[in-house]
């Protein structure tokens, strides 16, 4: 099943365009940060992550992983630390939508059961 997740309302999208640019080659990982509590379940590396950004479904990437115990890391593209915690991770193209689907931003991630 395919998640969906909100970006936050500061980030800028050429900022981030800069991270999904990283990992477009699959030569690295985007982590977004769940809470533990919130695990998501029956995750297999098939699955997309929507990403969800200023009221409007942008696109996909796919899921290539979980990690339930991460202790932290830097960002490489931003600098930012992040801490401990479970993270799921995406790799690849940012496949980007033809038109945005609208809809209102939520924190952490939710099933998206939509076919877009």
């Amino acid at each position: 099943m395919d998640i969906i997740v909100t970006l936050p309302q500061y980030i800028e999208w050429a900022d981030y365009q800069l991270e999904l640019d990283a990992v477009a080659d699959w030569s690295g990982v985007l982590n977004y940060k769940v809470p533990e509590p919130s695990i998501p379940a029956g995750f297999s590396s098939a699955e997309r992550c929507y990403l969800l950004w200023r009221g409007a479904v942008r696109g996909w990437m796919k899921i290539v992983g979980v990690e339930l115990k991460r202790t932290g890391f830097t960002c490489a593209t931003s600098g930012k630390r992040w801490g401990p915690g479970v993270y799921i991770q995406r790799s690849g193209p940012f496949h980007r939508l033809a038109e945005p689907v609208f809809m209102r931003g939520f924190q952490g991630w939710r099933y998206w059961e939509e076919t877009i």
